[in-house]
């Protein structure tokens, strides 16, 4: 084999290589004025009310029915004064399940930044599994879903959206 051959190879052994790295550049960032988080394709927004609360939804389906959620729940001034989603964490979680219908299966603490949060593992009526991180950031509680069918879990993909959360 030629310099010229083994060069070609070289660069195509390179261009497989930083495959993983192109694909998770080619997510787009959506920044909302409490976070910016990375999503297969750009997330649809909407907004609205839960319970009296103002709430405001970006998600987006990707392939194998996975979903990715961001939650932004915005609580009067002052209401969550003093509260820490860990030290709640229990009733947290259960809201949220009561108010899904999904089931509690654990949870654990977890970090974004400097923000403390929790994670917790539930399972859908129809069998899919959800992983779903609660952090409160001032009167504001942002949440970020993973929902996928268990046999088509993507650790890669959950990872990419976890960790491109960054609050503000």
């Amino acid at each position: 084999m030629g310099y010229k051959a083994a060069g070609v190879g070289a660069f195509l052994l390179a261009l497989v290589m930083a495959a993983p790295a192109f694909a998770a550049d080619s997510w787009p960032k959506t920044s909302a004025p409490e976070f910016s988080v990375a999503f297969p394709k750009t997330p649809t927004e909407q907004q609205g009310k839960v319970d009296g609360i103002e709430r405001h939804m970006y998600f987006q389906q990707g392939a194998k029915k996975r979903i990715f959620t961001v939650l932004v729940d915005s609580f009067p001034a002052g209401k969550l004064k003093g509260r820490t989603v860990v030290g709640d964490a229990q009733e947290v979680v259960q809201a949220f399940v009561e108010r899904t219908g999904t089931e509690f299966v654990d949870w654990r603490p977890t970090k974004a930044q400097d923000h403390t949060g929790v994670e917790a593992l539930l399972k859908t009526q129809d069998g899919d599994e959800m992983v779903v991180r609660f952090f409160m950031v001032g009167d504001k509680v942002i949440t970020a879903i993973y929902t996928y069918r268990a046999e088509d879990r993507d650790p890669a993909d959950m990872t990419r959206f976890f960790d491109s959360l960054v609050l503000k």
